[in-house]
């Protein structure tokens, strides 16, 4: 663990100590666990004097000496505020920094750099504005350190934690105490995303009579980088001498008596303009009253007319009431008698229908019915006609068998005969006999044939 302690400043009474402590890991003796030491800041402080002169004793000093150079505008959230009228306004850009006894202090050539730079505070409202103030300070600055950059940026009204990150600006080393033009310094795009988790430089002055501002890098730092401490100027710091004070009392007593003198003119002049109004209200009053009672009569003859009016447009009403009530009620009957029409009509349609329906369903009947008859008829005919068909055909079987048995007894009798003659013509009565058996079952075959056919 390491140890850095800020001695005394310019001579001055040591009010604080800084004592950092860098964050670090040690391992114990014997390879125990390690043992972490945690950083502590203690803000440094001390007592200065203020610088020769005197401060601003009331904000009306600025209304008149700074008018020329801006707008004096109304804050809602804090009064009378002041804009420069400058393009592309930054505060704490155009000028440089100078290591006073009092810490650094920012010096401009800004016609309003005395006062908006060493007095009061700054907010944005689309634009910068300055709240004025009576403190005064070398210049009311946040300052960081990021890196090698030493960053400021101006404080906010009191209860406002920060300002607006593009605010922030920054310079390293001897160019911080280098006249120069603005762009030298290290924009607030670099900046802006660094500056958040920056350090704050935590050394403060403060006057016997209780003023506090911070005053930039410490005098070891200033000394490293070449930057020599040097005597606060005499003027365009926002310090006024004697001759200064008399001069600035009499302007602002001149203003005050000035402002008096128009208080009184415009307090005379409102009292004259409120009896001109009360005399004018008086006439205004009596030509009224007069138009009242004229409006009153007119407003009655009015009414009269009206009720006549009304009365004339209540009759008429009530006359095409009825005649419109009448039309309605004819127009209802109308209507009603069209819908019985109607009725009747579909009845009788439906009863027609219902007529042509049955019609037609006693004619598809009839049609059936003589149909099923000529069917029957058709059937009785064909029924008639198999049977006289079969009868023909048993006709005609037994007629052949009666032949086909005829013509068997026919070949019957030669072979009797024969067998009668001899053994040889009785062997060929047998071969006979048996061509007439075989001619006998083909013809009894065919006869059952023709029976089955006749059958079905």
């Amino acid at each position: 663990m390491t140890r850095r302690t800020i001695g005394e400043w310019f001579g001055r009474a040591l009010i604080g100590a800084s004592i950092i402590t860098e964050l670090a890991c040690l391992p114990a003796p014997g390879g125990g666990p390690s043992v972490t030491t945690v950083a502590v800041v203690v803000p440094v402080e001390v007592v200065v004097e203020a610088p020769p002169g005197d401060a601003v004793w009331s904000i009306e000093v600025f209304q008149d000496a700074l008018a020329p150079y801006g707008a004096w505008v109304e804050d809602p959230q804090y009064g009378a505020a002041f804009e420069p009228a400058v393009d592309d306004f930054s505060p704490y850009v155009d000028g440089y920094w100078m290591s006073t006894e009092q810490g650094l202090a920012w010096i401009s050539d800004e016609p309003f750099a005395w006062a908006c730079y060493h007095y009061g505070r700054w907010t944005w409202r689309g634009r910068w504005r300055w709240i004025p103030d009576t403190v005064w300070a070398p210049a009311w600055v946040d300052w960081r350190e990021v890196e090698d950059v030493m960053a400021w940026a101006p404080l906010p009204p009191a209860g406002v934690d920060d300002g607006p990150a593009f605010g922030w600006h920054g310079g390293r080393g001897p160019e911080l105490a280098t006249p120069g033009p603005r762009h030298r310094w290290v924009d607030w795009g670099v900046l802006a995303h660094r500056v958040r988790g920056a350090r704050r430089l935590e050394h403060y002055a403060r006057t016997a009579t209780g003023s506090r501002w911070q005053v930039g890098p410490s005098p070891e730092w200033l000394s490293a980088h070449g930057v020599q401490r040097r005597r606060l100027p005499a003027r365009g710091i926002g310090r006024f001498d004697q001759d200064q004070r008399r001069d600035l009392e009499a302007s602002l007593e001149r203003r005050r008596r000035g402002q008096r003198d128009r208080d009184e003119r415009r307090a005379r002049d409102e009292a004259q303009q409120r009896e001109d109004r009360a005399r004018s209200e008086r006439v205004e009053s009596d030509r009224r009253a007069r138009e009242a009672q004229e409006q009153r009569a007119r407003a009655d003859q009015d009414q009269r007319q009206r009720g006549d009016r009304a009365r004339a447009e209540q009759a008429e009403n009530d006359r095409r009431a009825r005649a419109e009530r009448d039309q309605q009620l004819r127009a209802d009957k109308a209507r009603a008698e069209q819908a019985e029409n109607d009725r009747r009509a579909r009845a009788e349609r439906d009863q027609r229908l219902r007529a042509d329906k049955a019609r037609a369903e006693q004619a598809e009947n009839e049609r059936r019915a003589r149909e099923e008859r000529d069917q029957r008829l058709r059937a009785d005919k064909a029924r008639a006609e198999q049977a006289e068909n079969d009868r023909r055909a048993r006709e005609e079987r037994d007629q052949r068998l009666r032949a086909d048995k005829a013509r068997a007894e026919q070949a019957e009798k030669p072979a009797r005969s024969r067998t009668r003659r001899g053994p040889s013509r009785r062997r060929m009565s047998a071969g006979r006999r048996n061509s007439v058996r075989a001619r006998r079952r083909a013809a009894g075959a065919r006869g059952q044939g023709a029976g089955r056919a006749s059958g079905e």
